[in-house]
């Protein structure tokens, strides 16, 4: 498992770690996460995968999870200069090394070479920029009966957040429209108040992930303009949201992943 030190490269993340022992499933974070936001998914009982930058790249953006990782139910696809640190906790933690799928396009910085595993699954369809997104992603997607749906915004994942397999919360217009016209539930939040590092702002999305019905948001939901609105509309799901950082605003470190 994660050895606390590990976690932070400094002070444990807690000293009762040790003690939990009815973990859950793999939440996958950027390294640059709040503290207390890896602190707190740690508490929950998740095994915490950190995500450390891609080879050959020091750029803010690159630690983003949803850059590297695309999680396929129990499987993960993986671009292939992903560190090897976050590889090393992956194999540490999955079942079985079959459940890791190394895809064909390695990362780089600036669009559209940061986008190849940007997607996200909604029911029956996988949907991402299909100009961009890695052949191996394609092909599975294909392989298990799922219907392509392209969109142009390449950061799909980073704007979008599934709810459940025919909802889906978006910041972008034109993912809007898109699902919408093929029967998607599909919420759309205005962009423009999450912190994130390097660019003038981030998306909800990309700071917050779902998993058990709750929406884990890496930062303070209370700090968030549209908390509201937000918190109606996932009560129609049943889906409470945590927030993970108390008293920091909400911040966009490339989504919270979980298999």
């Amino acid at each position: 498992m994660l050895d606390a030190q590990e976690v932070t490269g400094s002070s444990p993340v807690s000293p009762t770690f040790s003690m939990y022992t009815k973990l859950k499933k793999i939440a996958i974070i950027n390294y640059r996460a709040y503290r207390e936001s890896i602190e707190s998914l740690l508490e929950s009982g998740y095994k915490v995968i950190l995500v450390k930058p891609f080879y050959g790249n020091r750029s803010y953006i690159a630690s983003h999870a949803d850059l590297q990782v695309f999680p396929f139910y129990r499987k993960v696809v993986l671009a292939p200069n992903l560190s090897h640190f976050t590889l090393r906790q992956l194999v540490l933690f999955l079942k079985s090394s079959k459940d890791i799928v190394i895809g064909k396009s390695f990362i780089r910085e600036g669009y559209p070479n940061e986008v190849f595993y940007n997607a996200i699954i909604v029911g029956k369809y996988l949907v991402g920029n299909l100009k961009y997104l890695d052949n191996v992603l394609i092909d599975m997607g294909k392989r298990y009966g799922f219907s392509l749906v392209h969109v142009n915004q390449g950061y799909v994942r980073c704007t979008t957040i599934p709810i459940d397999a025919n909802t889906v919360i978006t910041e972008d217009l034109g993912i809007f429209k898109k699902l919408h016209s093929i029967g998607i539930n599909v919420k759309f939040l205005q962009p423009g108040f999450v912190d994130i590092d390097g660019y003038n702002y981030g998306f909800l999305a990309g700071g917050s992930g779902i998993d058990n019905n709750v929406f884990y948001v890496n930062g303070d939901i209370d700090l968030y303009p549209y908390k509201r609105e937000l918190e109606n509309y996932l009560k129609r799901y049943r889906i409470k949201i945590k927030s993970l950082a108390p008293g920091k605003r909400p911040k966009d470190i490339g989504s919270i992943l979980f298999i």
